[in-house]
């Protein structure tokens, strides 16, 4: 199946066994590419969607992707309004609000 943002995708242009590094290899080299590509987040998304069990996706490995979807499955869904909205200040080092 073909999604929309395929095509855009960064990673179409590379070698395919980038994102597929065998145990105990780092994958630097699709991790850099990933962090570049205008299509990460949806990448990433289908990743989640499909549970991918290998490869980079999204700039993320496996386990890393385990984890996420761990997180959000067991974080409350809290929306982020303006009066909710906070930053860490680069001066401080503090959370502030966001106004």
């Amino acid at each position: 199946m073909t999604r929309d943002w395929e095509a855009a995708a960064l990673c179409a242009q590379a070698d395919p066994e980038a994102w597929f590094p065998a145990k105990g290899e780092h994958a630097v080299t699709a991790r850099g590419i990933c962090r570049r590509c205008p299509v990460r987040e949806p990448c990433l998304q289908d990743a989640l969607a499909d549970d991918e069990p290998s490869g980079i996706r999204g700039g993320l490995g496996p386990r890393e992707r385990r984890r996420l979807k761990t997180r959000r499955s067991a974080a409350p869904a809290t929306p982020c309004t303006p009066a909710t909205a906070t930053r860490r200040s680069p001066i401080t080092n503090t959370r502030e609000a966001v106004t």
